[in-house]
């Protein structure tokens, strides 16, 4: 088969990992998203890129979208810190 001759429908994009946290995402290639003459899903894959560094998933968002960002970290309180909020307690919830 050849490449699809309409526009991708996705882009793919893969997480990349440093020192096992996830950093950020990085566009790695295109989706085809469409149905065959019997309304079954047909899906066309192109990876320009192969995950390094990488979770070994590929998540595909509709083109013109793109990937929520990373989570923040929970900060810990900074040493001598005279807030009586219970900070770990939250990270812990």
């Amino acid at each position: 088969m050849s490449r699809p001759k309409k526009p991708p429908t996705h882009t793919l994009w893969t997480q990349h990992l440093e020192h096992g946290r996830f950093r950020e995402w990085y566009k790695s290639g295109h989706l085809w998203l469409e149905e065959n003459g019997q309304g079954k899903p047909v899906v066309c894959i192109f990876q320009a890129m192969h995950p390094r560094g990488g979770d070994g998933f590929t998540w595909g968002f509709p083109v013109g979208e793109e990937p929520p960002p990373p989570q923040k970290l929970p900060q810990r309180p900074q040493s001598g810190s005279t807030d009586d909020t219970d900070e770990d307690q939250d990270i812990l919830d």
